[in-house]
């Protein structure tokens, strides 16, 4: 109850009474308390109470009350209820096993408790269940306490989907990585040991083969003013070679693999610039061997600076060839106008030696053919000069 001061403030007080006998007659002993601090002190705690509570409501986490004795459910947040797709009734009482996967949340008993000792913490990160079956990842923080007079436990479940998304595809493409490192020098190492030009471009046509499963691949090479095809993988290859192209015909697609980027026309029937500048290039998709084309990627070959040649993939899917088809391709045509380039030089080489061994067989030829006819006419001279 409240009372009055003299100055009219109020104040709360605990009060009691008890009857007592004085002066013969019957009189009431009222035992009055202030208890100010103490209504203050609870006031706070209340206030606490509702900030931890309103706190525990809206966090986005789901906060699980287990009592430690069962292992059951007494308390959780709407959160709870929105993650694992049980309403609040469910939820309450509920083993908590119901929602752990044992097998992939390592140190939980049978009954699905963690080993862990009152007043310890635990921090793991596994996989819970929905009402539906369904799994997800979890980042678990676990801390005992005292609730309503007995030990239970606190556990924060945060849903970690998107970082374990996000770890496997960084994995993947370490791994993609690896792969491509591993492609690239197992290229390298096949086409640096080949110095003839014939089996050097079908080689490396056929390493292409593994950088994509293309329907067709050719080499083509500058010559002039024009681009020519030197070889061919796919169909109608007797056609294919030889075949020329204007570079100025080309417009956008050589302007682009001047300045050393890679060509990715996603259809070459489409209506983009590169996609008619394709077709200016080839002509009558339609009637002619391109026909069958719809993706088509062209990667230039570098050397020294400048633009040597071309390679070309062409696939019957639209939309098949991709950035890492073309980073992929980018790094074998490098290598490919080297290995071209080396080829070359060791044909003009050998050529060179031959024409030189020629000469010299040629030379050594006229010194016998001319010693022996001088020994003919010596020995004409000394016959006669004797007869």
């Amino acid at each position: 109850m409240v009372d009055l001061r003299k100055d009219g403030s109020t104040f709360p007080v605990e009060f009691r009474s008890d009857p007592f006998t004085f002066l013969g007659r019957p009189h009431m002993l009222t035992v009055l308390h202030d208890i100010t601090e103490r209504v203050e002190a609870e006031r706070q705690l209340r206030e606490r109470e509702e900030q931890y509570r309103s706190i525990f409501e809206a966090t986005n986490d789901a906060l699980g009350i287990l009592d430690l004795e069962d292992g059951h459910i007494v308390e959780v947040n709407p959160a709870s209820c929105d993650i694992y797709g049980y309403s609040y009734d469910e939820l309450i009482g509920l083993p908590s096993s119901a929602v752990i996967h044992p097998e992939k949340l390592p140190g939980f008993t049978e009954i699905g408790l963690p080993l862990i000792r009152a007043g310890g913490e635990r921090h793991v990160k596994g996989v819970n269940l929905r009402k539906d079956g369904s799994m997800f990842p979890i980042d678990l923080r676990q801390t005992v306490f005292t609730y309503q007079g007995k030990p239970h436990m606190l556990c924060v479940i945060r849903v970690i989907t998107e970082q374990v998304q996000a770890q496997q595809l960084l994995e993947q493409r370490v791994e993609e990585r690896t792969r491509d490192l591993s492609t690239l020098l197992e290229v390298s190492h096949n086409v640096a040991t080949t110095l003839e030009l014939k089996s050097l471009l079908g080689l490396i046509l056929d390493q292409l083969k593994v950088v994509a499963e293309y329907d067709g691949a050719t080499i083509a090479t500058v010559d002039g003013e024009q681009l020519v095809i030197i070889d061919y993988r796919g169909t109608g290859r007797e056609s294919m070679l030889g075949w020329r192209f204007s570079l100025k015909q080309l417009g956008l697609i050589w302007e682009k693999i001047g300045l050393r980027e890679v060509v990715i026309v996603d259809d070459v029937y489409g209506e983009t610039h590169l996609a008619l500048a394709y077709q200016q290039a080839v002509g009558d998709l339609r009637n002619s061997i391109f026909a069958p084309t719809r993706a088509w990627m062209a990667v230039p070959m570098i050397l020294k600076e400048r633009v040597m040649g071309v390679l070309n993939f062409s696939s019957r899917e639209p939309g098949y060839f991709t950035p890492r088809h073309a980073a992929l391709a980018l790094g074998i045509a490098n290598q490919a106008a080297v290995a071209i380039e080396n080829a070359r030089l060791y044909a003009q080489a050998q050529e060179l030696a031959a024409l030189e061994e020629r000469q010299k067989l040629a030379r050594e030829l006229h010194d016998s053919v001319s010693q022996a006819l001088y020994g003919i006419s010596l020995s004409a001279h000394s016959a006669r000069t004797r007869l």
